[in-house]
């Protein structure tokens, strides 16, 4: 029988502190390693430093693209979702959020089927938004997940990707503040991953721009109380 196809996708990989990143990314891939029996797992790593050489060599299991660009535009160039019809599932994580050891792609794909999501992430420590990594244990129905680690099935992706076409981001900011409307979403709170390193606490002009662009057509607002809120938890 046939194994699920799985492809791992880290839209942005490099510097700050690239030498972290790269072993952030071995831990993760030895975490993912431990499901090789259930999935076939492919990578797909966008590195958009081209004034550094590469330290992740391609393979039958790994492709790496450098070149200049930000996470927006890479999946929607690069990950088109008709270019990968034969893969079950899409994990998209960003090279600095490290998985727990105990994740596991196997559960996931359970809960995920189980309790018909359409986007799931670990809880996120130290998120933008604190509620995000609640600290108990158990599954949550959410209508916010920031964008740091994303698994979804193939359909669900392609219409998430709809939505980067749509309104050509570049950044992702404000996107992930719609997406309730479009998706089912949850949080596994025993899987506690860790957001690394921290940007600036202002965006700058064309993020701020993009995001509001978003809500401005979504007919949303950055202070609706929807944001954020936990709908009900699952045993």
């Amino acid at each position: 029988m046939l194994k699920p196809k799985v492809l791992v996708v880290v839209p942005g990989f490099g510097s700050p502190q690239f030498g972290f990143k790269k072993k952030n990314l071995s831990n993760n891939t030895q975490i993912l390693r431990g499901d090789s029996d259930n999935f076939e797992i492919k990578y797909l790593i966008f590195q958009y430093d081209t004034f550094l050489i590469s330290l992740i060599e391609n393979n039958s299991d790994v492709t790496v693209k450098q070149e200049p660009g930000v996470i927006g535009e890479f999946l929607n160039k690069y990950v088109k979702p008709e270019d990968f019809r034969d893969f079950s599932y899409i994990l998209l994580i960003l090279d600095d959020v490290e998985l727990p050891k105990n994740f596991s792609l196997r559960v996931m794909e359970q809960i995920y089927r189980k309790y018909s999501f359409d986007i799931l992430s670990p809880a996120i420590i130290s998120s933008s938004y604190p509620y995000i990594m609640q600290g108990d244990t158990g599954i949550r129905v959410v209508n916010f997940i920031e964008f740091f680690c994303y698994f979804m099935d193939w359909e669900n992706y392609r219409k998430y990707h709809q939505l980067i076409r749509k309104y050509n981001s570049r950044w992702m900011w404000g996107l992930d503040l719609i997406l309730y409307k479009y998706f089912r979403m949850g949080i596994v709170d025993d899987w506690k991953a860790f957001h690394h390193i921290h940007g600036p606490n202002t965006m700058d002009k064309e993020r701020h721009s993009e995001m509001m662009n978003i809500l401005n057509e979504e007919k949303e607002s950055i202070f609706h109380p929807f944001l954020p809120q936990t709908l009900c938890k699952l045993s």
